[in-house]
């Protein structure tokens, strides 16, 4: 190997070795104090393609210099002039072999460069933040005019017409919870949270008999709804004045088969708009107690009937009754601003009436026929004898003279109430009594009507006319 002078670091040698044709030297190190003590910092000198690249070893040392004074810099200043290049090698005197004059203790730097990329890494995060957190957001109500697909993204405390569209979602969803949170405080105020099947303390008999009964804003109805109809193609068209205290709020969706074009009312409470979303149905004439009726599947005997307050959609009536029937057909509730549904369903006998009508008539009549009182419990007789002559107990006798007590074979129809029946029948009734000195009377009489109250199944109540 030859050695040759670099003559941009006095002192400093390079050994040439004859084999490769190149230069290689031996590590550098540049020192900086520190806290009384003395580090070294390696400096590797390029050779091979690095040198070709035309890098100094003066421009490698003063960049390695400048990196450790900023990462000294935080809690010692570093002195440029305090930090000499300290050549390590060949030496003349010394000989070929290279030996540190300096050994380099574990560097502080490395364990800096870390703490540094976090910085980086935060910064970047920060300024990522800065920027998302600055980027004009869509209003939430922009887009409401939209097929009905999840409203998850409006915000009704932040538009008319987003109120509107989560109103109509949740309904369409079965989320009777959901829409109840959106509706005007006077409604969700009385909203119990059971149906009154679970909650019987809760019941509606408790409530004015004016006051609109919301006892059917449930989870069940609403299922019930919507498997009869359900809401589809929701569409909320925003007020020409965006976010003013009070709106009406433009609205059109199926139900079912029907397309409803209506407008709801919406109001600010507070900072979250609410909305005029239930409509009141009165259902007094077509409500009949004691025959199990139900309302999309919740019963009606412990609730008020007056008024019923519904969503939109669609409902559907029914009894349970071995003598009654009633036309079911659904009907539908479109919305708070159209007018409300009429409910007059139809009532009927079922085809098992008559037996048993008929048979409990029967019964009836047999036991009044048998009876020996004067006047006896279906009011058939008098209650004196004519001229003061008196009754001798026990000696009336009651016989059919003409007709048939075959009531299952008349013809029954439902009365003017959903809870009886009548029928014309023919039947005369021969009454031969004494009284106390013997002597006998006789009375005759037509037995022509029939009726049946069958409000309390259990104790159904007849009369002869």
């Amino acid at each position: 190997m030859n050695e040759a002078s670099n003559p941009d670091i006095p002192g400093l040698t390079y050994q040439r070795d004859e084999a490769t044709s190149s230069f290689t030297d031996p590590p550098n190190v540049i020192e900086h104090e520190e806290s009384g003590s003395v580090h070294a910092t390696p400096i590797v000198v390029a050779s091979g393609s690095d040198a070709a690249s035309g890098v100094s070893a003066r421009d490698l040392a003063d960049h390695t210099s400048f990196l450790n004074e900023e990462l000294s810099s935080d809690n010692q200043p570093t002195n440029s002039a305090s930090t000499p290049i300290i050549p390590v090698g060949p030496v003349d005197g010394i000989g070929a072999s290279p030996i540190n004059t300096v050994q380099p203790s574990e560097p502080r730097n490395k364990l800096k460069v870390p703490l540094i990329v976090a910085a980086v890494v935060v910064v970047l995060a920060l300024i990522v933040f800065g920027v998302m957190r600055f980027i004009p957001q869509r209003n939430p109500a922009s887009n409401t005019a939209a097929t009905a697909s999840p409203a998850a993204t409006l915000n009704p405390a932040t538009s008319p017409d987003g109120a509107v569209q989560e109103f109509l979602q949740a309904i369409a969803s079965g989320d009777a919870i959901g829409a109840i949170n959106l509706l005007m405080p006077t409604t969700r105020d009385s909203v119990p949270t059971e149906s009154p099947t679970e909650s019987p303390s809760e019941s509606p008999s408790a409530t004015p008999a004016d006051s609109p009964d919301r006892f059917y804003l449930t989870n069940e109805v609403l299922a019930k709804s919507n498997e009869l109809a359900p809401i589809t193609n929701i569409v909320v068209v925003p007020p020409d004045i965006p976010n003013s205290s009070t709106a009406t709020v433009a609205a059109s969706y199926d139900i079912g088969g029907q397309h409803v074009d209506t407008t709801y009312d919406v109001t600010l409470v507070g900072d979250s708009y609410r909305v005029n979303g239930t409509v009141p149905v009165d259902f007094s004439s077509a409500y009949a107690p004691m025959l199990n009726m139900t309302l999309n599947g919740i019963p009606m005997d412990q609730s008020g009937v007056k008024l019923i307050s519904l969503f939109p959609g669609t409902y559907q009536l029914a009894i349970s009754s071995p003598v009654v029937a009633m036309s079911n057909d659904p009907f539908t509730v479109v919305g708070p601003a159209e007018q409300a549904p009429i409910i007059a369903p139809e009532f009927s006998l079922t085809d098992q009436a008559p037996a048993i009508l008929g048979g409990f008539a029967k019964k009836v009549f047999d036991d009044c026929l048998a009876e020996t009182s004067l006047m006896n419990s279906c009011g058939w007789g008098a209650d004196s004898l004519p001229g003061g002559a008196v009754f001798k107990q026990g000696s009336n006798v009651r016989v059919i003279t003409s007709g048939s007590d075959d009531f299952t074979k008349v013809d029954w129809q439902i009365g003017n109430s959903p809870n009886n029946a009548s029928a014309t029948i023919k039947v005369t009734i021969l009454s031969t009594c004494k009284d106390t000195k013997g002597r006998e009377w006789h009375s005759s009489g037509p037995l022509s009507i029939v009726q049946i109250d069958f409000k309390d199944p259990d104790n159904m109540m007849v009369r002869f006319y």
